[in-house]
């Protein structure tokens, strides 16, 4: 007899019927259109016997049977409606939301069911809910429905009646197929009936008939909301009850997450608290959000005011990257500097130190101007740049130990358009290049290839609007990704094979690197796009894994580099690529550029080897000073070590000790280093 597979359901159980007891699931197939079964194994990784197609098939099945429904184009929605994500842990891979991705599913399923299984995906299920209830209120009537959408997605849903009736149609379906296979009983049990008398018919009757047979220990069931996270990593609540960061290599227990609405709500929330820490989208790789009491999430902290004429953004706690840079561009502005990603909240790039690659322009938060910040006992104070600069320094980047910041001003600049190119050079010749390509060029990034011996230098400079296109280069009017989905493939697999631990398989491995690298060097050769979708390399295609990033004094690149070549020619790293960027000097305390330039190396690994691989780093580049950024890597080295190279970490604490005696803000792992000294020693 054949057993589970072992997936999970929505709320955390694994489906009950094994794959050859659940006699409908061979007739759910038999119809699938070859084109969109052969899209889906490819694209969505779905493959036969999976408790994934099951599932997917399923919802299709029940639509065309039980819900009598004939329509061919919603059949093929319930068949992709997973297709976007969110919920990666319980449906494999899942495509990024971008133009391009979008137009690969029209063209198997068409225009109409690609928008009901993108909106079953990104749209947010209370604004949905809502929708549904106006629906009913105005009778059906042709009205534009606006829903909200998860923060990956580029704006909000404006769908009119019969759109929203498709996407009530497919995701009654979704929610029917898994109330008995899944114990599904209690999810959202108001939104269905709603949504039933919505439809009206066979849904209503069928709902009717499915509350009827519920088993009586599930009538006062009730599963919480799946958070659904974005960078193409969301984490399902209801299934895993914690909340992983991107990397996953740390989580924390669901209950303790508070989402406070208004200013008002946090100052009541820390008052309240006796421990606090405050996430973001929880890309951190070391366990900053780790609290024994509570954890405030900042995502519906997200107004954003444009000053065009100051050049000034005003913008609270939960704004992410991104939506500044879509609210900035109408104005012809743009965030001063940028990360691979965007999908970050900005606060929290902010609090950790995130920088950009560029030598001539620090990092992100040496450009705001104030912090208003709810302390610990619950006043709201504002610190300026320009009134308080020795505690404005001090303010960011701080891993948030001051309280929780409510709102930002930020300075923004005018936003450029950018060509970047890409080369592929032999390893050697990168520490010996590396000063010259920074200084030449606005932005820089290298990234090397150990197992290759190989690097790929990419350069990224200002051009006037659709010049480069002219003499050229490819246009591109979205994000141009590091790695299209084929070479994410084909990475998936490298780490795969280097599991493994064979000779063989390295080989293997290195084989599909190289194809890896002759693709990428085709595809970003030459292109122009606005700056944000030209700097936002790693924004899509992401493979989720730690980081330990170390950062030098940058006049000592040449030497530090050729140490980190040297020491990768008799050890084989557990992960396919490292890189280096540079980034310019700024005077806060804790920043790892504190009055220095500095070269950055960014050491990657999946969660289960990091410890072991990042700390034999540590005893390589021990000998030159490293700071270590502060939301990389920091759960698994000396802290002495990191203390000792911040040398304002006295005059850090000295204020700490004032704002926060108490340390509410604090948690254990932040504490590892706050601890280092002691009054005696300020």
């Amino acid at each position: 007899m054949a057993t589970s597979t072992g997936r999970m359901g929505l709320d955390g159980k694994e489906n009950k019927v094994p794959l050859d007891q659940r006699p409908k699931h061979t007739v759910a197939l038999q119809d699938i259109p070859q084109e969109q079964f052969a899209f889906l194994k490819s694209s969505h990784n779905i493959q036969p016997g999976s408790d994934t197609l099951w599932h997917l098939s399923e919802a299709r099945y029940l639509l065309k049977t039980k819900l009598q429904c004939n329509d061919g184009e919603l059949h093929a929605a319930a068949l992709f409606h997973s297709i976007y994500g969110p919920l990666t842990r319980f449906t494999g891979n899942t495509l990024v939301v971008c133009d391009e991705e979008r137009q690969r599913v029209r063209d198997v399923i068409g225009r109409r069911a690609e928008l009901t299984a993108y909106a079953h995906c990104v749209m947010s299920r209370s604004s949905f809910d809502d929708a549904v209830k106006r629906y009913i209120q105005d009778g059906g009537k042709d009205t534009v429905f606006k829903i909200e959408v998860r923060q990956d997605a580029p704006a909000p849903l404006e769908l009119t009646s019969s759109q929203l009736r498709d996407l009530m149609t497919v995701h009654f379906a979704d929610w029917m197929q898994q109330l008995e296979p899944y114990d599904f009983w209690g999810y959202r049990r108001e939104a269905y009936t709603t949504m039933a008398t919505a439809l009206g018919g066979v849904f209503k009757r069928a709902h009717e008939h499915m509350m009827t047979v519920q088993p009586e220990k599930y009538r006062d069931a009730v599963i919480k909301e799946m958070h659904r996270g974005q960078g193409g990593n969301p984490i399902n609540q209801a299934e895993t009850k914690k909340m992983w960061n991107w990397a996953e290599t740390y989580s924390e227990d669901a209950s303790k997450f508070v989402w406070p609405e208004t200013v008002e709500d946090v100052v009541k929330i820390v008052s309240n608290a006796k421990k606090l820490r405050v996430a973001g989208t929880r890309h951190s790789c070391a366990p900053l959000i780790a609290c024994d009491e509570m954890v405030l999430c900042t995502e519906k902290l997200n107004k954003i005011k444009i000053d065009p004429e100051r050049r000034v953004a005003t913008v609270q706690a939960g704004v992410t990257c991104v939506k500044l840079c879509e609210a900035a561009t109408p104005y012809g502005l743009a965030l001063p500097t940028l990360g691979t990603i965007d999908w970050q909240t900005i606060s929290g790039a902010v609090m950790t130190g995130t920088h950009g690659g560029a030598l001539g322009i620090p990092s992100l938060h040496a450009f705001v101007r104030s912090y208003t910040i709810v302390k610990a006992d619950g006043s709201i104070v504002k610190v300026d740049r320009e009134r308080e600069p020795q505690l404005f320094s001090a303010m960011a980047p701080s891993m948030g130990v001051f309280g929780v910041t409510v709102e930002m001003e930020v300075d923004m600049v005018p936003a450029q358009y950018l060509e970047a190119k890409m080369q592929i050079i032999p390893w050697d010749e990168v520490p010996k290049r590396f000063k010259t390509l920074s200084e030449s060029n606005k932005y820089l990034r290298v990234v090397i290839y150990p197992g290759l011996q190989k690097a790929t230098i990419w350069t990224a400079n200002p051009v006037r609007k659709g010049s480069a296109v002219a003499t050229g280069a490819t246009g591109t009017s979205t994000y141009m990704n590091f790695r299209s989905t084929e070479e994410k493939e084909m990475l998936v697999k490298w780490l795969q094979f280097e599991e493994s631990g064979l000779k063989s398989a390295q080989q293997e491995a290195d084989a599909l690197l190289g194809k890896v690298l002759q693709s990428q060097s085709k595809r970003l050769q030459r292109y122009e796009g606005l700056y944000n979708h030209v700097l936002c390399l790693e924004r899509n295609h992401g493979i989720p894994h730690a980081d330990m990033e170390l950062g030098f004094d940058y006049q000592n690149c040449e030497q530090i580099l050729t140490a980190a070549i040297d020491h990768f020619r008799t050890h084989r790293a557990p992960y396919y690529n490292f890189e280096i960027r540079c980034t310019k000097q700024d005077p806060a305390m804790l920043s790892c550029c504190n009055e220095r330039d500095t070269l950055w190396i960014d050491f990657q690994a999946k969660a289960g080897v990091c410890r072991d691989y990042f700390t034999s780093l540590e005893h390589v580049f021990a000998p030159f000073g490293y700071r270590k950024h502060w939301a990389k890597g920091l759960d698994h080295t000396q802290a002495g070590y990191i203390a000792k190279n911040f040398p304002k970490l006295p005059q850090f604490l000295s204020l700490l000790r004032e704002w926060d005696p108490k340390a509410k803000f604090q948690n254990e792992h932040i504490a590892r280093f706050t601890s280092q000294y002691t009054t005696s020693k300020l």
